[in-house]
């Protein structure tokens, strides 16, 4: 027998045995998956055309029947789906009127599905941040006219974080509606502001940097930062020796680790190892320190991952917010725990207290990350999730994260019969 269908063989008699373990110990448990994706074939057709992968990771197959067996390995009643990032803007460059058609079609992609399995699927809505004008249109259509779940926000929208006073259109659209947002990470290897900073690529040794020059001294911008294999691609370049000879005030420069960097991550790890996690934290941490989460309190926010580091760096988070925001603990705390976060890839006994002690079990919603995490991921971590509450919680504590949270957030798209076919009623 060759290696490689012994090694397929073997993966399918262990998920056999998971599926077998998952079935005994959770009869009775339902469940929505509110962190999941869809891959429809021509998003990803496009992203390999444009040689794009997922915050370092391959572009999986996925398909409606494909999601629906997984949903049944996992007791999952239903499915919130909604696109990865790069979601609708695809790179830098990406014209607007390009990343507006994209959003269009993925949500109506989405919404088709949804009527296709209207008991199994709804979704969150793509937008187009960091292009405002377009994604409160989109926002505005996809909940009032495809009834869209709520609306997928990446923590990081081209170097721009949630949060960002420039976006607050849109956090006003979405205050009006009490929408949900499902906070994704993205890919952010540089370090992110949420000011001016122009980006200026290497190496490109023949074109002239007047244009670059102007747009630092015209927009007043604190900074460059330069898209560089190496400290001596950065030394070698032209532009160089042109910055340190212009009036501009100083200049820093901050380099960015290039094509390379975001194909593996700011540590060289690929991303959605460790940066994804930070680039969430962020994202949190921004809306309080704006005072976003304030001036908009209607908006809802569940973020990825268990919130990355927030649980865990509470304390710290809560501290430096005080000092500068000039809030008190109390008020910074009740805003920390306005939040929702998922059990995807962290329904561990270790991180699960954490974010239990500071969210309590009404403000935690089950997450598969399928298909993006395989099998070897989402169902350990389904039964480390089922195990933990079987330990050391109640039963009803487990129906509210895997049911009752969500099914109070989405209620607006609920039937009577898709409830019961959950076991309300």
């Amino acid at each position: 027998m060759e290696r490689a269908t012994l090694l397929v063989l073997v993966c399918l008699l262990q998920v056999t045995v998971w599926a077998r373990s998952i079935e005994a110990s959770t009869e009775m448990i339902k469940r929505i998956d509110t962190h999941c994706h869809l891959v429809p074939p021509f998003y990803a057709e496009l992203l390999q055309e444009h040689n794009i992968v997922a915050g370092g990771r391959a572009i999986p197959s996925w398909s409606a029947t494909e999601h629906l067996e997984v949903m049944d390995l996992l007791n999952v009643s239903m499915s919130i789906v909604a696109v990865s990032t790069p979601a609708a803007v695809l790179m830098r460059n990406y014209q607007v009127k390009d990343s507006r058609q994209l959003a269009r079609r993925l949500n109506e992609y989405a919404y088709n599905l949804s009527m296709e399995y209207p008991q199994r699927f709804s979704f969150f809505a793509t937008l187009t941040l960091p292009d405002v004008e377009g994604s409160v249109a989109e926002a505005i259509y996809a909940l009032d006219t495809l009834n869209a779940a709520g609306v997928m926000i990446l923590a990081t929208s081209s170097d721009e974080l949630l949060g960002s006073p420039r976006f607050e259109p849109l956090y006003a659209e979405l205050d009006k509606r009490n929408a949900t947002v499902f906070v994704h990470p993205s890919q952010s290897p540089c370090p992110v502001q949420d000011t001016f900073d122009p980006i200026l690529p290497l190496p490109d040794i023949e074109k002239p940097a007047a244009e670059d020059i102007y747009a630092l001294d015209s927009a007043n911008a604190g900074g460059v930062r330069i898209l560089a294999s190496s400290p001596e691609d950065l030394l070698r370049s032209p532009l160089f020796d042109k910055l340190e000879a212009t009036e501009s005030k100083n200049p820093s420069l901050s380099l960015c680790g290039g094509k390379d960097a975001f194909d593996k991550g700011s540590s060289g790890l690929p991303p959605y190892a460790v940066d994804f996690l930070l680039d969430t934290t962020r994202a949190a941490v921004n809306l309080i320190f704006r005072n976003m989460t304030r001036k908009y309190p209607n908006v809802k926010y569940i973020f990825a991952h268990s919130g990355g580091f927030l649980p865990f760096s509470t304390f710290r988070i809560v501290r430096i917010l005080m000092m500068l925001t000039k809030q008190t603990e109390e008020a910074i705390v009740a805003q920390l725990q306005a939040f929702y976060v998922d059990t995807a890839l962290s329904a561990s006994k270790y991180a699960l207290p954490s974010t239990i002690s500071l969210l309590g079990t009404s403000h935690l919603t089950f997450g598969s990350d399928y298909p993006f995490a395989p099998p070897d991921a989402y169902v350990p971590n389904t039964e480390n999730l089922d195990q933990f509450v079987r330990d050391t919680l109640t039963p009803d504590d487990g129906q509210q994260i895997n049911l009752k949270t969500a099914s109070e957030l989405f209620s607006h798209i609920l039937s009577d019969d898709i409830l019961a076919t959950m076991g309300f009623g």
